[in-house]
Protein backbone atom coordinates (compact mmCIF):
# COMPACT_ATOMS: atom_id res chain seq x y z
CA UNK A 1 0.00 0.00 0.00
CA UNK A 2 1.49 3.31 -1.01
CA UNK A 3 0.17 6.61 0.67
CA UNK A 4 1.56 9.18 -2.28
CA UNK A 5 1.59 12.94 -2.11
CA UNK A 6 0.76 14.80 -5.27
CA UNK A 7 3.44 16.11 -7.44
CA UNK A 8 4.10 17.43 -10.60
CA UNK A 9 5.70 14.92 -13.05
CA UNK A 10 7.02 17.61 -15.66
CA UNK A 11 9.07 19.38 -13.26
CA UNK A 12 12.67 18.66 -12.57
CA UNK A 13 13.41 17.47 -8.46
CA UNK A 14 15.41 19.94 -7.10
CA UNK A 15 14.50 18.71 -3.64
CA UNK A 16 15.17 15.70 -0.99
CA UNK A 17 12.16 13.30 -0.52
CA UNK A 18 11.74 10.95 2.26
CA UNK A 19 10.40 7.53 2.16
CA UNK A 20 9.64 5.08 4.70
CA UNK A 21 9.15 1.30 3.71
CA UNK A 22 7.55 -0.91 6.56
CA UNK A 23 7.50 -5.05 5.76
CA UNK A 24 8.00 -7.92 7.26
CA UNK A 25 11.93 -8.16 8.19
CA UNK A 26 14.48 -11.04 6.79
CA UNK A 27 17.30 -11.18 5.44
CA UNK A 28 18.52 -9.35 2.65
CA UNK A 29 16.11 -6.96 2.99
CA UNK A 30 17.99 -3.66 3.07
CA UNK A 31 20.15 -4.95 0.44
CA UNK A 32 17.03 -5.53 -2.17
CA UNK A 33 16.06 -1.83 -0.91
CA UNK A 34 19.24 -0.03 -1.46
CA UNK A 35 19.91 -2.22 -4.79
CA UNK A 36 16.58 -0.49 -5.92
CA UNK A 37 18.01 2.98 -5.08
CA UNK A 38 21.29 2.21 -6.78
CA UNK A 39 19.61 0.36 -9.95
CA UNK A 40 17.44 4.13 -10.57
CA UNK A 41 20.72 6.16 -10.08
CA UNK A 42 19.18 8.14 -7.25
CA UNK A 43 21.33 9.47 -4.37
CA UNK A 44 20.64 8.00 -0.92
CA UNK A 45 21.18 11.36 1.58
CA UNK A 46 20.66 9.63 4.99
CA UNK A 47 18.88 6.50 6.45
CA UNK A 48 17.68 4.91 8.95
CA UNK A 49 16.62 1.20 9.89
CA UNK A 50 14.94 -1.02 12.77
CA UNK A 51 13.20 -3.61 13.27
CA UNK A 52 10.46 -3.85 15.92
CA UNK A 53 8.15 -6.93 17.20
CA UNK A 54 4.51 -6.21 16.36
CA UNK A 55 2.55 -8.78 18.41
CA UNK A 56 -0.08 -8.94 15.47
CA UNK A 57 2.62 -9.03 12.31
CA UNK A 58 5.62 -10.33 13.67
CA UNK A 59 8.79 -8.57 13.19
CA UNK A 60 8.47 -5.40 11.18
CA UNK A 61 11.52 -3.59 9.42
CA UNK A 62 11.33 0.20 9.50
CA UNK A 63 13.03 1.81 6.89
CA UNK A 64 13.45 5.69 6.41
CA UNK A 65 15.40 6.94 3.61
CA UNK A 66 15.64 10.63 2.56
CA UNK A 67 17.08 10.74 -1.74
CA UNK A 68 17.74 12.65 -4.23
CA UNK A 69 16.68 12.33 -7.96
CA UNK A 70 17.11 14.45 -10.81
CA UNK A 71 13.13 13.64 -11.88
CA UNK A 72 9.86 12.95 -9.96
CA UNK A 73 9.53 10.12 -12.50
CA UNK A 74 12.55 8.50 -10.81
CA UNK A 75 10.92 8.76 -7.18
CA UNK A 76 7.57 7.34 -8.74
CA UNK A 77 9.68 4.33 -10.43
CA UNK A 78 11.31 4.08 -6.51
CA UNK A 79 7.96 3.67 -5.03
CA UNK A 80 6.52 1.84 -7.02
CA UNK A 81 9.15 -1.00 -7.08
CA UNK A 82 9.86 -0.95 -3.37
CA UNK A 83 6.02 -1.78 -3.08
CA UNK A 84 6.45 -4.79 -5.01
CA UNK A 85 9.08 -6.05 -2.60
CA UNK A 86 8.26 -9.43 -0.85
CA UNK A 87 6.61 -8.84 2.50
CA UNK A 88 6.24 -5.13 1.90
CA UNK A 89 3.46 -3.20 4.16
CA UNK A 90 3.32 0.60 3.17
CA UNK A 91 5.70 2.76 1.36
CA UNK A 92 5.28 6.20 2.49
CA UNK A 93 6.42 9.01 1.00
Amino acid sequence: MAIYRQISYEKNNDEPVSIEVLTKDRNGLIYEITGIIADLNITILNHRAKVYNNRNKGMISDFKVVVKADSYIKIGTLVHRLNKIKGVISVIY
